[in-house]
Order: structure tokens, then C-alpha cells, then sequence
């Protein structure tokens, strides 16, 4: 979804956080989160340079 990636570029440029902490700040972190999966998130996939990826796959664990 383009407005996850935009969030989570928005957040690596803006917060510097940890890739993880900016897939928590996008919807479907926050979705995910909300459904109980608030374990451990990882980054499976990028492409493009940090803070302007063109694509970005997180898994989110319970």
C-alpha cells in the first residue's frame, strides 16, 4: 500500500527510528499491533535508499 510506504519513509526521514520501529508507525503496524501482534517485526525486503524506498516487506509476529 503506497500509504504505508510513505509513512514509513516519512518516519525513517522525520523520527529516525529503527526500520522496525517506522513499520510499527505505518497503518497496518498500528493494525497489526491493535490485533495482537505485538511480538517481534522484521524486515524482510527493501528497495531504494533509506527514507525514500520504493518497497518495503515487513512481517509482524505475535
Amino acid at each position: 500500500m503506497k500509504d504505508n510506504l510513505d509513512r514509513f519513509d516519512a518516519g525513517i526521514q522525520s523520527l529516525k527510528p529503527t526500520h522496525e520501529e517506522a513499520a510499527r508507525l505505518t497503518f497496518t503496524g498500528k493494525v497489526a499491533t491493535k490485533y495482537g501482534f505485538s511480538g517481534e517485526v522484521g524486515i524482510v525486503k527493501t528497495e531504494g535508499t533509506v527514507g525514500n524506498y520504493t518497497k518495503v516487506e515487513v512481517a509482524f509476529w505475535r
